[in-house]
């Protein structure tokens, strides 16, 4: 599939633009690189895992056998690459949200208006093919995992599994006749030995008027933990905007690429009369390894990451870490377990070498959360958006005549 638009008049000559269709292995590597080829010289470009997104681009991989399909187009002016997007149709979310939304993810581009405009009338025209009346985004590639486009908080490092761009995104997504829909919010606070002492006596009585149990993962019983993980997930984030069910499948797959790295002590759960009712999940920060692996290329850069990765974690050298979960069962939420899980989980990463960490992403209206995070004395740092934009039968129109 090639969409093409009117060339764009130069000077002296003609340039060549052209919308390709990922087909092939190669494309998907391909797609994988764009932001390395567009913002490699950026001080706070962080290249994505090796293979990451090949991975969930694959025909057979999780989101295509259980949610829905993805269809990734690269944009080239005169043979160069110049910018990417995907078109996203999850039928898991539009049957349990009962809407007809596609989503656009990995977007990635030049400083150009009109290029950017293309690369969404080839994602939206997918969608409106499909019978979709909305375009929402960015997803990577589901509410699930990397989402939002960076608005706010550019002197900031992302990090591990946080979306980063340039500060001119914005109104390119803008200029395509997106409009704002949500925020997301990222905190940081430095840590310390202990918490406060007033924060310390609030956790303490509020261990002991409720008799709690705070525990790790538990390795020896993996499986179990995992439908204990997917149980409290789902039911904790029910109410938050664009949420649709975690598969046990989903959670699997991503558990596999998280143990190159994750630190399983810090996964907590916190139990009342032996159930579990809240959990946390602490990653550490890898964007520090992928940021120094950036000079790399190819196979010697993932063998760079491997080899660090391993490294960092037998002597725990990471400074930085991302609380990626947390979360309390609705039943329990006036119990102050939040309080609880922030404060263990904080406790524990001073003792692994930790000093800073961020609390992200949360939605703007979680105050649940952002309540706890602001008595633990965290700091906005990043806002990111989401965007939206309605379709109807006249975009598809234009955007097949081009």
């Amino acid at each position: 599939m090639r969409l093409k638009i009117p060339p764009i008049r130069r000077r002296h000559d003609v340039a060549m633009f052209m919308i390709s269709l990922c087909k092939t292995k190669r494309d998907r590597k391909i797609f994988e690189t764009i932001p390395e080829i567009l913002h490699r010289e950026a001080p706070h470009f962080v290249p994505p895992f090796p293979g990451s997104v090949q991975k969930i681009l694959e025909p057979d991989s999780v989101f295509h056998r259980s949610h829905g399909r993805i269809e990734p187009f690269i944009a080239y002016r005169d043979g160069k690459i110049v910018g990417r997007i995907a078109a996203i149709i999850n039928h898991s979310s539009n049957t349990y949200r009962k809407e007809s939304a596609g989503h656009f993810g990995f977007f990635e581009c030049e400083n150009r208006p009109e290029t950017a405009k293309a690369l969404f009338q080839a994602a939206e025209a997918v969608f409106i093919r499909e019978g979709l009346t909305v375009s929402r985004g960015p997803y990577n590639p589901s509410i699930h995992d990397e989402c939002g486009l960076l608005v706010d908080g550019f002197d900031t490092p992302s990090m591990v599994f946080i979306p980063s761009n340039p500060a001119y995104y914005e109104s390119l997504v803008i200029a395509a006749g997106y409009e704002p829909r949500r925020n997301l919010y990222a905190y940081r606070v430095m840590l310390a030995e202990q918490a406060p002492k007033r924060i310390v006596r609030i956790i303490e009585r509020t261990e002991r008027s409720h008799k709690l149990v705070v525990r790790d993962l538990n390795l020896h019983k993996m499986d179990e933990e995992l439908e204990t993980i997917c149980r409290l997930y789902n039911i904790m984030l029910d109410r938050n905007w664009g949420y649709y069910p975690l598969a046990l499948e989903d959670l699997k797959d991503s558990a596999e690429g998280l143990a190159f790295f994750v630190e399983t002590k810090l996964i907590q759960f916190v139990e009342l009369d032996g159930r579990a009712v809240a959990f946390s999940l602490i990653l550490p920060n890898i964007n520090e390894i992928l940021i120094k692996a950036k000079k790399r290329k190819g196979i010697l850069r993932l063998l760079e990451v491997l080899l660090q990765l391993k490294l960092k974690r037998r002597f725990r050298k990471y400074r930085e870490m991302r609380m990626a979960v947390l979360g309390v069962d609705p039943e329990f939420r006036d119990r102050g377990l939040g309080a609880v899980l922030y404060a263990r989980a904080f406790e524990r990463a001073f003792t692994l070498g930790f000093r800073e960490v961020e609390t992200s992403w949360i939605d703007e209206d979680n105050e649940d959360i952002l309540r706890a995070i602001r008595l633990m004395g965290c700091r906005l740092v990043q806002t990111h958006r989401l965007y939206e934009r309605t379709l109807n039968r006249e975009n598809h129109e234009n955007c097949e005549k081009t």
